[in-house]
């Protein structure tokens, strides 16, 4: 393969990574995290949910544990214990994760965007405690 061709090939590849990081809502993670006090498993799901339309479980257990030996990966009902675990910390929120029987997991608009609020208005008031303190003179 000439030098060209693998350069070629290599951008494709890293947008490719880009473009799957995207759809798994990588980006979201860090201001979920902050704003839900979140394990990192339950960020991941999260993410994803809020990136797409529908997730099957299957989805979700491959995204989490696609990397891990066989040996090492829990059985596929822990997708079931972690929405659960999330569904717990959205709902005083009035934030719902549908099952969509025979298909799988959803969160529609209104409650993407109930999740997207909560997030903009946590992150303010951080930025304004941290940052509006009054200044302690010397005396």
């Amino acid at each position: 393969m000439r030098h060209e061709n693998i350069e070629e090939e290599l951008q494709r590849l890293r947008d490719r990574i880009i473009e799957l990081e995207d759809v798994m809502g990588w980006d979201l993670r860090p201001a979920l995290s902050f704003c839900l006090d979140l394990q990192p498993q339950e960020c991941a799901v999260l993410a994803m949910l809020c990136k797409r339309e529908m997730c099957k479980k299957e989805q979700i257990f491959i995204m989490l544990y696609s990397q891990k030996n066989v040996d090492e990966r829990p059985e596929p009902k822990i997708v079931d214990v972690l929405v659960s675990r999330i569904r717990k910390k959205l709902d005083p929120l009035g934030i719902e994760i549908k099952t969509l029987w025979g298909e799988g997991l959803a969160m529609e608009k209104p409650s993407r965007l109930k999740l997207m609020r909560h997030c903009e208005e946590r992150v303010m008031r951080y930025m304004m405690l941290r940052y509006e303190r009054p200044k302690l003179t010397a005396a």
